[in-house]
């Protein structure tokens, strides 16, 4: 018995094993039927395709997709010869690493599975073979030993896959968060002031979005106020301002000025408060003038609002303090009318 060749690799390797039967005496034994069996596992053996020629012989094949030595033994009509061949399986060689995506961008922060394929000469996929992952940039982009990049800061960075000394790689690209801006003050316009005329101004320099944080127009928010102090200065931005409502604008019944020049932008006049997304953030703008003590339908609605947000950051503007909160939890910003501070996991107020 015979094995050629004596050595192949997994997956995509096949010996030929020849028997040759023979009576006692070394004659040819033709019309004989040759079984072959072979060690260890992830073989596959093909029998003879019919019996044994006038000469004797009959072939078949061993292939596998595990490595080790593999020991091919046959019997002929029955009977067990003695002899045996060996045949050894090697891991066939990685000759090709694709990473997949090839491509890719990921907001700083978050993070992306990659997956390396092996595959051999014959393009056969490989399995259970080592493979070492770098980053060309680990300030920009890290990864772990299974392929998972964790984006840190903007820029590119090549991500290596490498087995057996073939490479593949990945373009990722890291990007920054969306950038907004979000500009404003309060107690803002006065007939008897110029500084609404500075601050309008600068906000003309300014793009993004505008907020007021309540007294815009003095002296009582009225709709003459509005008309006479704030429009003329403040009001040509008034198409990309979020308003908030002060004590002021309730020195006009129902702050009624606000919200006749405010509109829909406003929120419900019964209520005031309202909120929004802008970017990566979602406002909060509460109105510290009417009920908000625990169990208010302000502070009902507050908690749904939140529980409700997608948002990783976010921002409340009361009327009495602005203070902004950045916070990857949910739960309640504080505010003095509240009458108490809800803990917030993880966040900042300033």
């Amino acid at each position: 018995m015979t094995a050629a060749p004596p050595s192949i690799a997994t997956g995509s390797g096949t010996s030929t094993i020849t028997v040759t039967a023979k009576d006692a005496n070394g004659n040819a034994i033709g019309g004989a039927t040759a079984v072959l069996a072979a060690t260890g596992s992830g073989n596959t053996v093909a029998q003879p395709a019919g019996p044994t020629d006038a000469t004797g012989v009959a072939t078949g094949t061993l292939s596998s997709t595990v490595a080790g030595t593999k020991t091919v033994s046959a019997t002929i009509s029955g009977t067990a010869i003695t002899q045996t061949a060996a045949v050894s399986v090697a891991n066939a060689p990685v000759a090709s690493v694709t990473v997949s995506p090839a491509t890719a961008s990921v907001p700083a922060g978050q993070t992306l599975q990659l997956t390396a394929t092996l595959r051999d000469a014959s393009g056969n996929i490989l399995t259970g073979r080592t493979v070492t992952w770098t980053s060309s940039n680990t300030s920009v982009a890290t990864v772990s030993s299974s392929g998972l990049v964790t984006a840190l800061a903007a820029g590119p960075a090549t991500i290596t896959a490498t087995s057996e000394g073939q490479s593949g790689t990945a373009a990722i690209t890291v990007t920054g968060g969306s950038t907004v801006t979000l500009v404003g003050a309060g107690d803002i316009a006065s007939c008897s002031s110029s500084g609404d005329e500075a601050t309008a101004t600068l906000l003309d320099g300014i793009a993004g979005t505008v907020f007021t944080l309540g007294d815009n127009a003095y002296e009582n928010g009225s709709t003459s106020d509005y008309t006479t102090c704030y429009n003329p200065t403040w009001g040509r931005h008034k198409a990309r301002t979020r308003p908030t409502v002060g004590n002021h604008e309730y020195n006009t019944s129902g702050a009624a000025g606000y919200f006749g020049y405010f509109g829909a932008a406003a929120g419900d006049p019964a209520k005031g408060y309202y909120s929004y997304d802008l970017g990566e953030w979602h406002i909060v703008v509460v109105n510290n003038y009417v009920p908000m003590n625990a169990g208010s339908a302000q502070e009902q609605w507050l908690r749904a609002d939140l529980s409700a947000s997608t948002k990783q950051c976010t921002m409340e503007g009361p009327r009495s303090s602005w203070r902004g909160t950045i916070t990857t939890t949910s739960g309640l910003p504080r505010s003095e009318r509240t009458g108490r501070r809800t803990p917030r996991s993880g966040s900042e107020s300033s």
